[in-house]
Parts: C-alpha cells; sequence; structure tokens
C-alpha cells in the first residue's frame, strides 16, 4: 500500500504513523520524503522572489530542516 500523508513530514507524516497505522495495525516498512532543491533554499531563509539564485547558505541551512523531518519520520516509524 502507498499513501501520501500531505504537507510537511512534522504534521502529515505523524499523522500517518502516530493515528492511521496504529488504529489500522499497519507497520511500514518504508517512508519517502520528498524535498526540492527550491524547497530546502525557501526553508533556508533565501526570500522567495529570490530562488531562481544559487545560495548555497540557504541549501544548507534547510538541509538542518530536512533533517530533522528525517529525524521526526525515523522516531514516528519506530513507535509504530
Amino acid at each position: 500500500m502507498v499513501t501520501e500523508a500531505g504537507f510537511g513530514a512534522d504534521l502529515g507524516a505523524e499523522k500517518f504513523f502516530d493515528v492511521a497505522a496504529r488504529k489500522g495495525g499497519l507497520h511500514p516498512d518504508a517512508a519517502v520524503l520528498v524535498a526540492t532543491v527550491r524547497a530546502l533554499k525557501m526553508h533556508g531563509g533565501q526570500r522567495k522572489a529570490e530562488l531562481q539564485r544559487e545560495n548555497l547558505e540557504a541549501l544548507r541551512a534547510g538541509c538542518t530542516n530536512l533533517a530533522r523531518h528525517v529525524r521526526n519520520i525515523a522516531c514516528s516509524g519506530c513507535r509504530s
């Protein structure tokens, strides 16, 4: 079975793992987290109007946010 948990690993995936999977007796084998470079730069503080411009600092900062989402998914999966 494949399901889409919605925007943000902190909300959609958490709801899926903590509510839907638990209630349904599901034990997911894998999770896929999709992140674009554009989204990473935006979460790293780059303004929307400047996203086409290279900004490695914003990309690095966005990767820190991404790492947090990965930890959230990993922890949620452990509780299932």
